[in-house]
């Protein structure tokens, strides 16, 4: 398809491109995508008329329409082979080797379609020894028990024939699975589960240099690692070796300063993370998954948005999250979706939190920016969720909870939980009897909702959803709660309660006592987990524990943000003890969720909120760190927010864009309207 001229001059009212068929019913059905005449997808309605016409269903737009002379099955008709466009393809894709496979017996399962008369051609025009199964196609045995459906024949033929790796492709040929020289298939194929461990697989690229100044520079991949091991037998005098950064366009927009240098550090950290793992999609990993994980981005948004500008990136995982997402309304945790989902993948898509961050994440754009374009874009997808959380409320039964609010209660299915919380192993973190994380965000994503489609002029939704909401809060006070009061020894069911808003002012004040009390007790410790972590020191501040929230920060002893940083850490890891006090790594070490502290950097250290229109600055100065100083180059302009002390005295300083007031509260009880510009106070 020539998208650009069609959006040009109009050349076409429609396009209809008819990929190969990868479907896995012996080559009977084929897909098709229809463009319209401005290049861009038909809107979702126009393929389902023409299903429904293909199917047979002949009458629409209240009349009755002849059908079509089709062929059927073995009677399709054919393609013809155009030689100049496959050889000049060919070509490209040899093109593309970097090293010879002289020697190397390669096995390839064309699936009976789109590589049957070229893959083999391209592995021999780079030296390999090729052998060849299902590259016979009939126009009906397309997929049929061959090709990445079925890796099982590729396995075989690799033991039968001792070759050296194998791959098999789809039916269009534009993805493919890769078997071992035992015909092995599984992650470690093209993901080593050691690589990113002390003494693990090494990630190896041999380079063969010419005479004379030689540049390399790979073309199609990516690796993550912090240092890189030269073995050469040559003279590197006055080599240069560059590790180019790869990710997303997201210029830096958000930077803080302070008088701890460890500080300081961890939110550098935090940034290289956001960098590393934002490559197209928001990933958990460039070195280990590299999969977009629902829950790690609803927990990172806010800080996420003010330390890159990374709109573009999320709005485009978004769209993914709804291409992904079940129509029963479960979110995918992972999207784009694995190839191989695991057995649990469908249960756990359920999972609340992890599944709220398609209410969550939109809503946090529209709050930034306040375009409601991103809130239109994703309304169903949200909603769908909404719903399929409310159902797994509706199914509890009498047995599990009585009341009026019963049936606002989300007692049933499975949930990541509190992931990675000290002491708390993730079956543990699944299988909590109490199930108040559900209940929880039934109320907290509700009341979001209710915001969204207030903000998208849908009265009656909003209604329906702050309802919900409220009845879902009740439910979570009468499951959870002694009387408003949190009876357990965990801290982060204080820290969602009070940050959901589950309780009464008293109440909340009441658990905060309690929770700044466990923090004490447990040596100004945190023992929370991805979901209630980001709100913790923003929920000790708010009510009077601003000491403590200090404490917390500049703890250094795990668990705690700075023992990382101790540890020579320059990204962020997965864990609290992503490197323990042997030296021994476990799970990710380059993970920004727990980077999500530096939210609170700048909304609480240095007190900058925008929402949309509004700019609020709320600084909490503490002596424990001297000073401090933020910046945010926002949608609405550059924000600055710092504080100094001087003996006792605090000095202010407060940059307001241009444009827009700012409303400042500061802790001695002022409340001012700054204009633009920059005020000392």
């Amino acid at each position: 398809m020539n998208c650009g001229r069609d959006r040009l001059c109009g050349a076409f009212d429609c396009h209809a491109a008819f990929p190969a068929p990868s479907c896995d019913d012996g080559g009977y059905d084929n897909g098709i995508k229809l463009i319209d005449c401005y290049g861009e997808k038909m809107p979702e309605e126009t393929p389902l008329l023409v299903e429904d016409y293909i199917d047979g269903k002949l009458h629409v737009f209240d009349k009755d329409w002849p059908e079509l002379p089709f062929a059927h099955r073995e009677h399709i008709g054919r393609t013809v082979d155009y030689v100049a466009g496959r050889n000049r393809y060919m070509g490209y894709l040899i093109s593309l080797g970097i090293y010879s496979f002289k020697g190397v017996k390669v096995g390839l399962d064309c699936a009976n379609c789109a590589s049957w008369n070229i893959a083999k051609s391209v592995f021999d025009a780079l030296g390999a020894d090729t052998y060849v199964i299902n590259n016979k196609p009939n126009g009906t045995n397309i997929n049929n028990n061959a090709g990445s459906t079925h890796i099982e024949g590729l396995q075989k033929f690799m033991v039968e024939n001792g070759l050296d790796v194998g791959f098999a492709f789809d039916g269009d040929a534009d993805r493919c699975l890769c078997v071992d020289e035992n015909g092995n298939f599984t992650q470690e194929n093209f993901q080593d589960r050691n690589r990113h461990k002390e003494g693990g697989t090494a990630q190896l690229l041999e380079l063969v240099c010419k005479e004379g100044e030689n540049y390399y520079k790979p073309s199609f991949t990516i690796m993550g690692f912090r240092y890189a091991k030269v073995e050469t037998d040559i003279d590197l005098t006055g080599a240069e070796f560059t590790a180019h950064a790869a990710y997303s366009e997201m210029p830096v927009t958000g930077s803080f300063a302070c008088g701890n240098a460890d500080v300081d550090q961890l939110v550098k950290n935090s940034v290289w993370s956001q960098k590393g793992n934002f490559c197209d999609i928001p990933t958990d990993c460039p070195t280990r998954e590299r999969t977009g994980w629902t829950g790690d981005m609803g927990v990172f948004i806010e800080t996420g948005l003010t330390l890159m500008e990374c709109y573009p990136v999320v709005e485009k995982w978004l769209a993914e999250c709804l291409l992904n997402q079940y129509p029963d309304g479960r979110m995918a945790n992972i999207a784009p979706s694995t190839s191989r989902p695991a057995y649990m993948t469908p249960m756990l898509c359920m999972s609340a939190g992890w599944g709220d961050a398609a209410i969550l994440v939109p809503y946090a754009l529209y709050k930034r920016t306040g375009d409601r374009k991103i809130l239109t874009d994703n309304y169903q997808m949200m909603q769908k969720w909404y719903a399929f959380l409310l159902g797994r409320a509706q199914q509890t039964t009498e047995e599990q909870q009585t009341g009026a609010y019963a049936k606002y209660t989300v007692l049933n299915g499975l949930d990541y939980g509190e992931w990675c919380e000290p002491g708390i192993t993730h079956m543990q973190a699944m299988m909590n009897p109490r199930k108040s994380v559900g209940t929880a965000y039934l109320a907290y994503s509700g009341r979001l909702l209710a915001e969204i489609a207030q903000a998208l002029g849908k009265a009656e939704d909003a209604a329906q959803y702050r309802d919900t909401a409220e009845k879902a809060v009740k439910a979570y006070r009468a499951a959870f709660t002694n009387n408003g009061t949190i009876t357990s020894d965990r801290q982060c069911e204080y820290v969602r309660a009070i940050a959901f808003a589950l309780l009464g002012e008293e109440e909340s004040q009441a658990a905060a006592d309690t929770l700044n009390r466990m923090v004490v007790e447990n040596g100004y410790h945190l023992n929370t987990g991805f979901l209630s972590t980001p709100f913790l020191c923003e929920v000790l501040a708010k009510y009077g524990y601003a000491d403590t929230a200090y404490k917390l920060l500049l703890q250094d002893i795990a668990p705690s943000w700075l023992y990382e940083v101790k540890q020579g850490a320059t990204t962020v890891w997965e864990t609290w003890t992503g490197i323990d006090a042997n030296g021994h790594p476990s799970e990710s070490l380059n993970h920004y969720s727990y980077g999500a502290i530096c939210g609170w950097l700048f909304g609480g250290v240095c007190g900058i909120h925008l929402a949309g229109e509004t700019l609020t600055i709320a600084p909490t100065p503490n002596p424990a760190l001297g000073w401090a100083k933020a910046v945010y180059d926002s949608p609405v302009g550059r924000i600055e927010s710092g504080w100094q002390y001087a003996g006792d005295a605090v000095t202010y300083t407060i940059t307001v864009p241009c444009n827009r007031t700012a409303e400042v509260t500061l802790p001695d009880g002022r409340s001012l309207t700054l204009q633009p510009g920059t005020h000392t106070l």
